[in-house]
C-alpha cells in the first residue's frame, strides 16, 4: 500500500511499523519523514504547528469537597455493612468451645515464621515501589510515616507491653527478648523480638498497601497535584470538632463501660482502649479537614479491608488462641469475642486505628513536603507581624 507524502497523519501515540522516524512521530504531525519502498523517493512533509492537548479543567473546591464527603461516607457505609453483621453473628455465641491442646509446644517458632503474612507483601511491594518514577515526594513521606509509627510502636511495647500484653508460649518465639518496662517490678528482659518485628513491618506493609492502591490500582482516583493542594493550603493543622468529639465520647464511654458494663472484668482501668482511641482521634482532629480531599479513600478501604484479613487469620485464627501472646483484662475495656477464644475488642479495633492514622499522617507528611517549607510553617502558617 502507497503512503502518500503530505496526507499521512499517525494516531495519537502510534506510528505505522512502515515508517523510519527521524524526529518524534507525536501524533501531531510534527516534520514525519515517510520511507516508502526501497526505489520510491523520500517525501517530506511540512511541518506544521503543534496541536495543543486539551485541558481538564480541574473541579471547584466546593466540588472537592463534596466527592470527598461522599467518598468518606461510602467507606464508612462498607465498614458498617461488614461490622454490624458480623457483631451480631458473634454475639450469639453463648457457649463456646475450646481449642484443647495437648501437646508443651504445638506451634514451634509459630510466632517467628507468622510473620511472613507481613514480610512477602513488603518485599514484593517495596520492589515496586523502587521502580515507580516521579516519587520523590511519596518516597519521602514514606520513609518518616515508617519511622513514627516504628518509633511509637517499640515505646509501646517497652513501656507498656508488660502491663497490656502476656506471652506464655515461649516455644513459638525464636527465645531472643528484648528489655521491656514493668510498672510493677521495674525493667525486664521479657518482650519477644518477634514483637518489634512486627510494628516495623506492620508499618511498612500498611503504607507500601496504601500507595500501591493510590499510584497503581486506584491511579485514577488519586490527587496527583499535591503541588495545588499545598499553595492553596495556608496550614495543615485545622481542628476537626467532630473528631474531637466522638474521642471524647469513646474515651468516656469506655471508663463507664470498664467500671459498670455487664461484664466481670471491673477491675482495672480501660488504658489499651483510650490508646487506640488516641492514636487514631489525634491526627483526625488536627488534620483531617486539611488531608480529606487528597486521601484515596478506595485505596485506604483497600488497605483497612486488607488489615482486617491478616488480623482473622493471624490473631484470632493463629496468635491468640495458641497463646503466642495475650492481653491482660486488667487493661481492656472488657468486652471479649468468645468465638475468637475471648479476643478482647481492642485487638480488632486496634488495626481500624492503626490503619486511619497511618494514612492521615503519610498524606500529612506527602502534602508538606509538597509545601516545601520548614515543619512549623507547614502545620501553623506563616507568622503574622
Amino acid at each position: 500500500r502507497t503512503v502518500q507524502a503530505g496526507n499521512f497523519q499517525p494516531p495519537l501515540g502510534l506510528c505505522p511499523p512502515s515508517t523510519v522516524r527521524e524526529t518524534p512521530c507525536n501524533g501531531f504531525n510534527t516534520g514525519v519523514f515517510v520511507k516508502k519502498t526501497a526505489n520510491a523517493r523520500t517525501h517530506t512533509n511540512p511541518p506544521k504547528r503543534a496541536q495543543k492537548p486539551t485541558r481538564v479543567a480541574t473541579p471547584a473546591p466546593a466540588v472537592q469537597e463534596t466527592s470527598a464527603n461522599r467518598e468518606v461516607q461510602v467507606v464508612f457505609a462498607m465498614i458498617a455493612a461488614l461490622v454490624l453483621p458480623a457483631t451480631v453473628a458473634l454475639w450469639t455465641v453463648k457457649h463456646p468451645g475450646r481449642l484443647v491442646i495437648d501437646n508443651p509446644n504445638p506451634t514451634p517458632y509459630g510466632y517467628t515464621w507468622s510473620l511472613v503474612v507481613f514480610l512477602l507483601p513488603v518485599l514484593l511491594l517495596g520492589w515496586w515501589f523502587r521502580r515507580v518514577p516521579k516519587t520523590t515526594i511519596e518516597r519521602r513521606a514514606f520513609a518518616w510515616t515508617v519511622v513514627l509509627f516504628t518509633g511509637a510502636g517499640f515505646a509501646l511495647d517497652i513501656w507498656l507491653g508488660n502491663t497490656f500484653f502476656v506471652f506464655p508460649n515461649r516455644g513459638a518465639t525464636s527465645g531472643l527478648y528484648l528489655p521491656g518496662y514493668d510498672w510493677v517490678e521495674g525493667w525486664r528482659v521479657n518482650l519477644p523480638i518477634e514483637e518489634f518485628f512486627f510494628y516495623y513491618l506492620g508499618a511498612l506493609f500498611m503504607v507500601l498497601v496504601y500507595i500501591w492502591g493510590d499510584v497503581y490500582w486506584f491511579g485514577r482516583y488519586n490527587d496527583d497535584d499535591y503541588s495545588t493542594a499545598a499553595g492553596t493550603l495556608p496550614k495543615l493543622v485545622h481542628p476537626h470538632a467532630i473528631s474531637l468529639l466522638i474521642g471524647v465520647v469513646l474515651v468516656v464511654g469506655g471508663i463507664l463501660f470498664k467500671k459498670f458494663g455487664p461484664h466481670p472484668d471491673h477491675a482495672g482501668f480501660p488504658a489499651y482502649w483510650t490508646l487506640l482511641v488516641l492514636v487514631a482521634i489525634v491526627p483526625s482532629s488536627l488534620f483531617f479537614p486539611s488531608v480529606k480531599p487528597v486521601i484515596n479513600w478506595r485505596a485506604f478501604s483497600f488497605t483497612l479491608f486488607s488489615l482486617l484479613l491478616i488480623s482473622l487469620i493471624w490473631e484470632a485464627t493463629l496468635g491468640v488462641p495458641y497463646q503466642w501472646w495475650g492481653y491482660d483484662r486488667r487493661w481492656m475495656l472488657g468486652i471479649r469475642l468468645d468465638a475468637w477464644s475471648n479476643l478482647p475488642l481492642e485487638a480488632v479495633v486496634m488495626w481500624f486505628a492503626a490503619g486511619w492514622g497511618i494514612v492521615i499522617v503519610f498524606e500529612v507528611l506527602r502534602i508538606h513536603f509538597a509545601m516545601q517549607r520548614p515543619i512549623s510553617r507547614s502545620l501553623f502558617g506563616e507568622k503574622t507581624p
